[in-house]
């Protein structure tokens, strides 16, 4: 395939930057789902006395949309500017240095994003219920969902990093005659 003759590994991580953005969409979607859920299980174990203060998740709900919001303009940009790159390689008309120095910026803010989030784990919660011997347990949302979507970001980072190293050429890249 001639597409991959030049700029390899800058191809491979606009393509990858694609892929990874729609995956850890569709993963940071699950892991706020979760953390939906946990707040429900929160309210069931808590019972008639849950209110805000004794909740663990319920004050990191906003900063959860915040980040939400924001982790989605970050992927939808990434996607946008990754799929300009590469019809810019299709067509042959620019070496996107700075689209891939910008993807790379917009990567690592995600990585930071969702390292802020995985900051938040809440603990497990058990509580001896006395009349009735029971030990009652509330276990925190999964989290793992999370640590894919850090090391995907992680890794494609890494990856584009490697691939600003990568050279090439153009077909209309005037020759210099000396």
């Amino acid at each position: 395939m001639k597409y991959f003759q030049t700029y390899t590994y800058r191809k491979i991580t606009f393509i990858l930057m694609i892929l990874v953005s729609i995956i850890s969409f569709g993963l940071f979607f699950g892991f706020y789902q979760s953390a939906l859920d946990y707040l429900e299980e929160e309210k069931n174990y808590i019972g008639e006395k849950f209110n805000n203060e004794n909740s663990q998740i319920y004050a990191q709900l906003p900063i959860f949309r915040v980040i939400w919001v924001l982790f989605s303009l970050l992927v939808a940009i990434i996607i946008v500017i990754s799929i300009i790159s590469t019809v810019n390689y299709l067509k042959q008309t620019n070496n996107n240095l700075l689209f891939l120095k910008i993807n790379i910026f917009l990567v690592i803010f995600a990585i930071i994003l969702i390292s802020i989030l995985l900051s938040f784990q809440p603990p497990i919660a058990e509580t001896l219920l006395r009349q009735e011997r029971i030990i009652k347990t509330l276990n925190p949302p999964d989290y793992t969902t999370g640590w894919i979507i850090f090391v995907l970001l992680l890794t494609t980072g890494i990856f584009g990093l490697f691939s600003l190293k990568n050279f090439g050429y153009l077909k209309n890249d005037k020759k210099i005659i000396l």
